[in-house]
């Protein structure tokens, strides 16, 4: 309990309307001890700016402030990539879903809204076992399994995962990226990783056990140093692998890296539902033709009916044509989810598919960069305080999660 108290206060910037925030100030006292409020705002036209010049560790927004758009958390993350959002609901029927760290009642009592705060700022009071997917390395932080998906294919839900894992290594962070098109995958053609003579066929097909060599022995390394696992060179071997192969093979590449993106294919079935089950973010790939919104819709009544929480979920909207006829805002409005990004439509993405060079990597200060980056920000942040220092490798509960 002492090593508790020793950290610092959760800094946190209250941004309601004039009376909450009155409320809200007045109900800390009584956890003064590991929270401060560092700021007040009461005007939504402030509410960035504030942000951007305290950097604190909670935004606390109301929804009474008027700040609601879909795209509030890809601003936030723009203006202060290190801060959660915990978002203060009230109870009226209608609203838009919010996109949030965190989302509480606006009636919920103080204790219950600190536990909120901590549990964003990665400080519970009772906290949980890191799932197996944390990296093994004592201290490291836990592995973030992204899944890329769409319900339909031709949407450059391939082009986005070679893209987001660049993007993720050029920060800085071990990315793997898995190619789980196992028939016609593209990642070797995307980053010019055809020649590479190891593909996921090889750790199951010649009957070794899947553990770290043999997954390391596979992997390809992209010019940004993205460790990928290619699909494999013929569209029957995809059906070596089981989904128990496909369990260990995440298992190891996530203790080894920050960030594991899985390249989905468009159709279902038990491999790929294992995958998005377990998934920590599920990134979903729309273009703003009729059919892929309807997809889309389809797709995310699936997830919900598999038990998949809306905040693990994130819909991108990819622009595949110089014109839609179709806003963003009305997508969503369809669509009844609200948007994390929308990639432009870039005139240099044939050139980037022939080169084996992502466009990120071309063009980095170009629009679909920054879009992208707003996407590669919102997956790295952290949903935990990760692994204590010295834990070590930590019980597997990836078993529960796959369907086997």
């Amino acid at each position: 309990m002492a090593r508790e108290q020793q950290r610092p206060a959760i800094r946190v910037a209250v941004a309601a309307p004039y009376p909450e925030i009155v409320a809200i100030h007045e109900s800390s006292t009584e956890y003064a001890d590991d929270v401060e409020v560092c700021g007040m705002i009461s005007s939504a036209d402030a509410v960035f700016d504030q942000t951007r010049l305290l950097q604190p560790d909670i935004l606390l927004l109301s929804d009474e402030l008027g700040v609601d758009g879909p795209d509030t958390l890809a601003r936030l993350t723009a203006v202060a990539p290190n801060t959660r959002l915990v978002v203060l609901v009230g109870r009226g029927e209608g609203r838009a879903p919010v996109i949030a760290d965190a989302v509480l009642s606006h009636d919920a009592p103080a204790a219950e809204l600190r536990a909120v705060i901590a549990e964003a700022a990665g400080r519970p009071s009772a906290q949980p076992a890191p799932p197996a997917h944390s990296r093994a390395e004592p201290g490291g932080a836990p592995a973030r399994l992204v899944a890329v998906f769409s319900g339909k294919g031709g949407v450059g839900t391939s082009i986005v995962a070679a893209n987001l894992a660049t993007l993720l290594a050029q920060d800085g962070a071990t990315v793997a990226l898995v190619d789980l098109d196992l028939q016609y995958g593209d990642q070797g053609v995307l980053l010019h990783l055809e020649a590479h003579p190891a593909s996921i066929e090889t750790v199951v097909g010649a009957g070794e056990t899947v553990d770290a060599g043999s997954v390391a022995r596979a992997l390809a390394t992209s010019a940004a140093g993205v460790h990928v696992l290619l699909a494999p060179s013929r569209p029957e071997a995809g059906d070596l692998v089981t989904a128990a192969d496909l369990e260990a093979i995440l298992g190891e590449l996530s203790r080894q890296h920050d960030h594991v993106v899985v390249d989905c294919p468009a159709h279902l079935e038990e491999r790929i539902v294992g995958v998005l089950e377990a998934a920590d973010h599920i990134l979903l790939v729309s273009s703003f033709g009729i059919t892929s919104v309807k997809d889309a819709k389809t797709t995310l009544r699936l997830l919900q009916s598999l038990g998949i929480e809306p905040a693990r979920v994130a819909l991108l909207l990819n622009r595949t044509r110089p014109r839609d006829s179709s806003p963003e805002e009305e997508i969503a409005r369809a669509l009844r989810f609200p948007v994390l990004a929308t990639l432009p439509f870039e005139a240099r993405m044939d050139e980037s598919v022939e080169s084996g060079r992502p466009l990120v990597a071309i063009e980095p200060r170009g629009e679909f960069s920054k879009r992208l980056g707003v996407v590669a920000g919102h997956v790295a942040r952290p949903r935990d305080g990760g692994a204590p220092a010295g834990a070590g490798p930590q019980p597997s509960s990836w078993r529960l999660r796959f369907r086997h």
